[in-house]
């Protein structure tokens, strides 16, 4: 199981609500980018934390591997660019987590590089998906209210799209109990 950091400015409605994340597979130039080629790294049962406007806004569990695809969210061929595509299974979280708010205790579990936040505390600019350690994964589902993902494998009958992992109602206990 891997755990990333999706960066969703401008897709995170038609992403969440569609249930998958797309990117595309170049930069508009045709040049690589690291943080596209991640994608095709995502398998089913990875953890996605959304983040969207300063905040996580949801938690997806991936249900498949990075498919080869255009853009769902575009109609003619004109604007369907190939790019990567990774069904998911969204939870909206009731109150966004804030990361700037914790960002010292955040800031020592932070990988070394491609950081999804800068050492200001702010998202990463131009990081589409990024690989997120454990330990800073299973801190930010504690602060979002949850607890760390399950990685065993499902129950026998267990649906696909059921989320190996729980968030409390109310995140405001854990204000007190950082990671």
């Amino acid at each position: 199981m891997r755990y990333w950091w999706s960066n969703q400015k401008l897709t995170y409605s038609r992403e969440v609500g569609g249930g998958y994340f797309w990117c595309r597979q170049r930069k508009s130039k045709g040049a690589k980018n690291p943080y596209y080629d991640a994608v095709r790294l995502a398998r089913a049962g990875d953890v996605v934390f959304a983040y969207c406007r300063g905040s996580i806004r949801a938690v997806g569990l991936a249900l498949s591997s990075a498919d080869e695809a255009p853009d769902p969210a575009h109609e003619t061929d004109a604007e369907r660019m190939p790019g990567w595509l990774v069904r998911v299974a969204w939870l909206e979280l009731k109150n966004p987590l804030r990361p700037m708010d914790h960002f010292d205790a955040l800031k020592p579990l932070l990988p070394e590089n491609y950081s999804p936040l800068s050492l200001a505390g702010k998202g990463g600019q131009g990081g589409r998906l990024m690989p997120l350690p454990p330990p800073l994964a299973h801190a930010l589902a504690r602060l979002a209210g949850g607890t760390p993902p399950d990685p065993s494998p499902p129950a026998a009958g267990a649906r696909d799209s059921q989320l190996k992992f729980a968030f409390q109602t109310h995140t405001e206990t854990n204000k007190e109990n950082p990671p």
